[in-house]
């Protein structure tokens, strides 16, 4: 599953666990550990940054990188 949401991320782009895991329908959590578990590989970076989102709200998350 891990390498899937890999592929399927573009190499620059920047994603979340609640949209990992709403795309492959699996829960936040577990979308959270397999995220962790590429950037202990070196394939992503993350960062703690501010998240927009569509209905105006504003959240600090934990914001996923591929390199």
């Amino acid at each position: 599953m891990k390498y899937q949401i890999l592929k399927a991320l573009k190499k620059g782009q920047r994603t979340i666990s609640s949209k990992v895991a709403k795309s492959f329908s699996i829960s936040r959590r577990k979308a959270l550990e397999h995220l962790s578990i590429l950037e202990e590989e070196g394939l992503l970076s993350s960062e703690m940054d501010i998240c927009r989102f569509p209905s105006g709200s504003r959240s600090k998350a934990r914001v996923f990188k591929k390199i």
